[in-house]
């Protein structure tokens, strides 16, 4: 076939991969080089296991390392990923990073490929839209820009290819095709858990592609086409719950229904409107700016309103609904990397399908809709930036308190755990500093995490010692909240007046903890503790630097 030929009969398939590689670029400009953050060192670490000597304990289920604290998933294809990035680029940020980007474009590929699959006879431009609205959606920032969240990435490759050769195997009746994808489910199922949703899509598929039959031999067909993957995911459950701790399965479910209504409320939210705006906020403030762009926005919609109960649509919603059912558990904004797909999908139905005059209004609305996305992405940047500067800042100071001071049991009072919403120093703060300062017998201690404001001139912290075991932790800006930790591996925010427990004391909180209220903290340490910590070094992040507590006030 000449080129001329391949490039007019594919070519909605060229401009959506030359569209796909400018959106990669832009999310990857000014973020490459941000520096590890929170869980990033120890899932590197764990991977580099993965690829050792004992590569085959991960994929037994084990707790990870077994490590006292670990999360108990069983994720082994993330953590081989985690090692060949580590073997490749070693403890370069850029690069680990780099392959989350890598992945995120070839996601976007095979959204492209599945609404072609799954809506054949629709225009090719549905599959173009909705490939570049999941190329640029926002609620994929921590997915894309946090290297923890690689096993998003890498369950969505294999999910969609999964759903995509199902697809395939329903048109064409060949064997290998469903073996192939089984088996993509299988890596589906190794890199994340939320995979097990896919015996569902692929018999909702099933009963699509099924042609014009009588129910029950539809039903029936759809059944016997997705029983291999129902089996393997029945099969990862039971490994699952064999070797995990039953409270980290499904079984452990402990929701009540407003959980699930506010569960419900956020996905939408994440999905539909996701933007760092109080809509609240912006209707006290600006309330006839906001009705007035609700008025617009309600004039471009009138013309599209019939595609509202379009099959695109219809779609769409059931894949995220079907996608993020497991959601109800735990969800935060990048697990909702998959499940946004099918919202694409049904986003897309309102984009333009020809160049038609009579689609200016459906353009009009998705260049809007692109324009904010990529507006919104933009300003996150600095965000990212913000974290990345605090975060080594941080480090640095606490390697010279190691090198010129010779700390090796160092008490922090409160360190950077989170800039905004994004984590810097959050988990695994000990396994980090060991891996910084080189030094193996380093054993420092974080009684507590800050939230940080992203302006850093709004980031002062003081402290004033109470007693002669106790100090208040004052932030200098309303914007600033305090993080403890909470079942080990998780944290938790608590609200004004809470007393928090901990092993070496208590903390008490003054005021309320949230963002825009004033708090302050009070830290405690029981008698026995202060009398065995007392020749420990003690410093506080008041945020710009470490500032030393002389040993003195310690009894």
């Amino acid at each position: 076939m000449p080129l001329s030929e391949f490039a007019r009969r594919h070519r909605v398939a060229l401009l959506a991969v030359l569209a796909t590689v400018c959106v990669t670029v832009f999310l990857g400009a000014g973020t490459l080089g941000v520096t590890f953050l929170s869980d990033d060192v120890a899932l590197i670490t764990w991977g580099r296991e993965a690829i050792g000597p004992g590569f085959w304990r991960p994929w037994l289920g084990n707790q990870l390392t077994g490590e006292a604290g670990s999360p108990p998933y069983y994720r082994p294809l993330t953590l081989v990923s985690h090692g060949v990035d580590a073997a490749l680029w070693g403890w370069t940020p850029a690069g680990h990073r780099l392959t989350s980007l890598i992945l995120h474009f070839l996601d976007t590929l095979l959204v492209f490929a599945l609404v072609r699959v799954v809506l054949p006879d629709r225009p090719k431009m549905l599959a173009f839209w909705t490939a570049v609205l999941f190329a640029i959606h926002p609620v994929h920032e921590t997915a894309l820009w946090w290297i923890s969240c690689r096993m998003e990435l890498l369950c969505a490759f294999f999910y969609l290819t999964c759903v995509i050769l199902f697809g395939v195997f329903m048109k064409e009746r060949k064997g290998w095709f469903l073996f192939l994808s089984t088996l993509a489910g299988v890596l589906a199922l190794t890199a994340k858990e939320m995979a097990y949703t896919l015996p569902c899509i692929c018999f909702a598929l099933a009963l699509l592609k099924a042609g014009p039959r009588p129910p029950a031999a539809r039903f029936r067909t759809a059944f016997l086409c997705a029983l291999p993957m129902a089996i393997v995911a029945a099969g990862f459950m039971a490994l699952r719950l064999t070797r995990m701790p039953v409270g980290n399965t499904l079984f452990a479910l402990d929701v009540t229904p407003r959980y699930v209504l506010a569960v419900i409320r956020l996905t939408a939210r994440y999905l539909a409107f996701p933007f760092h705006l109080s809509l609240r906020q912006l209707l006290r403030e600006l309330p006839m700016a906001i009705l007035a762009g609700f008025a617009a926005l309600a004039g471009l919609l009138w013309p599209v309103r019939r595609r509202l109960f379009s099959l695109p649509v219809a779609l769409g919603t059931a894949w995220t609904l079907a996608t993020a059912i497991l959601l109800v558990r735990t969800m935060s904004p990048w697990t909702l990397y998959l499940p946004s797909a099918g919202f694409c999908l049904a986003l897309a139905a309102f984009a333009p399908m020809t160049l038609r005059p009579r689609e200016w209004t459906a353009a009009v609305l998705t260049l809007l809709v692109l324009a904010a996305y990529t507006l919104q992405l933009e300003t996150r940047k600095d965000a990212w930036r913000e974290t990345d500067r605090v975060t080594r800042a941080f480090i640095e100071e606490f390697k010279a308190v190691t090198a010129e001071e010779g700390a090796r049991k160092p008490v922090i009072v409160c360190a950077p755990g989170a800039v905004a919403d994004i984590p810097a120093l959050l988990h695994y703060f000990e396994m980090r500093m060991r891996l910084e300062t080189g030094l193996r017998d380093l054993d420092p201690t974080a009684l507590t995490f800050v939230m940080l404001p992203a302006d850093h001139n709004r980031q002062a912290i003081t402290f004033k010692k109470t007693s002669d075991t106790g100090w208040l932790v004052k932030p200098g800006d309303p914007e600033t909240t305090f993080l403890f930790p909470h079942r080990g591996y998780e944290f938790q925010q608590y609200p004004s007046g809470t007393l928090v427990k901990e092993p070496w004391g208590t903390l008490r909180l003054r005021g309320a903890n949230v963002p825009g209220e004033s708090a302050a903290l009070e830290v405690q340490l029981t008698p026995s503790v202060a009398k065995e910590w007392k020749n420990r070094e003690w410093y506080g992040f008041n945020g710009k630097k470490l500032i030393a507590f002389p040993a003195i006030t310690m009894p």
